[in-house]
């Protein structure tokens, strides 16, 4: 009897726990799934909120960045205008390293715009200074030189020939003296005044050139197909009627021949003048360009020492480059090189 009393209490209890378990394990099924639900919304809402501020950094880069550009590229626009001559300033109330450029960028162009100013007012002060005193210094040489030719027709019959001699050599340094003074002042002018461009073929214009500085019984060879494009006429037709002129005066009189060349380079025709003379000693070469220089003797017309610097101020104004080959016996051949596209005033005088 208490053995089937002790057998149904452990049944009883065998059952309650069994119910225990499952009630508890129906619990814990519920909790899991609450637990993995909650997971999933939890990484849901990360993802979520990742890709929101993931969006708003992006539309805040883009943002500060379409500012910061839009600031640097009034800098950028500023240095392109002073560069071109236009001297102007940009607001930036921004305190930031940015708005310190804007400022040191207004500040130079401000002072750049007066400088220019002032110096374009220098220059033309100077211009006047020049044309004045040219003119002042001329004066008196042409009175000399007419006095002097006027002693000649009034006393030539009483002139001895030691005279003549010294009335010619007087002459002769007085209109040395009056190409001197047109000289400098060429040389002064170069790069300051106005560009006149125009379309022009190289062809015409040296044709035109020689047939003004070669004497007819010199052979001159220039190539058939010379550019025509646009620029200064009368810059390039000086620098061919400079090396040309040399070019004759340095032949001799054995080898009276005169080459003219030319080749196409990516931004400038490269041309050249060659003649077969003397040529030029190597001691010698690097002083023919500076002003006054001449290898020739000074009492003649022609021997003012201006020539070749008049020609390389005007090659190098318009950014282009002069050199001289040359060997004793060898004659002398001059290149230069001169811009496809004119050359912008400012960039001359910036240069």
């Amino acid at each position: 009897m208490q053995k089937e009393v002790g057998k149904k209490m452990n049944d009883q209890i065998k059952t309650i726990f069994r119910e225990f378990d499952r009630v508890e394990y129906k619990k814990r099924e519920e909790r899991r799934a609450v637990l993995t639900s909650s997971l999933r919304d939890s990484r849901y809402f990360s993802i979520g909120l990742s890709i929101f501020i993931m969006c708003i950094s992006l539309m805040s880069a883009i943002y500060i960045t379409h500012i910061i550009s839009k600031r640097i590229k009034q800098m950028v626009n500023l240095a392109n205008d002073i560069a071109q001559g236009h001297f102007k300033n940009i607001s930036d109330h921004k305190n930031d390293e940015l708005s310190q450029l804007s400022t040191s960028l207004n500040i130079m162009s401000n002072k750049l715009d007066k400088n220019f100013t002032e110096l374009e007012r220098k220059n033309e002060e100077l211009d006047q200074f020049a044309y004045v005193v040219s003119h002042d210094l001329k004066a008196p040489l042409r009175g000399i030189y007419n006095i002097i030719s006027w002693i000649e027709e009034d006393l030539q019959e009483q002139l001895t020939k030691e005279l003549r001699k010294y009335f010619s050599l007087i002459k002769g340094r007085l209109s040395r003296l009056e190409n001197l003074i047109n000289g400098l002042l060429e040389f002064a002018r170069i790069g300051r005044e106005e560009r006149k461009l125009e379309m022009v073929g190289v062809q015409l214009l040296l044709e035109e050139v020689i047939d003004l500085v070669v004497p007819p019984h010199y052979k001159v060879e220039i190539p058939d197909n010379l550019p025509v494009f646009y620029t200064e006429r009368l810059r390039l037709q000086q620098v061919f009627s400079n090396l040309i002129t040399n070019a004759v005066r340095h032949s001799g009189t054995e080898n009276q021949k005169i080459t003219i060349g030319y080749k196409e380079e990516d931004d400038f025709f490269c041309f050249w003048v060659q003649d077969f003379g003397k040529g030029i000693a190597p001691e010698f070469q690097h002083k023919i360009f500076q002003i006054f220089q001449t290898l020739r003797e000074k009492d003649g017309l022609e021997s003012t020492g201006l020539g070749l610097s008049i020609v390389k101020k005007i090659v190098e104004d318009q950014k282009g480059e002069i050199r001289l080959y040359s060997q004793p016996g060898k004659g002398a051949m001059f290149t230069f090189t001169w811009p496809k596209i004119p050359v912008k005033p400012f960039e001359n005088a910036i240069g």
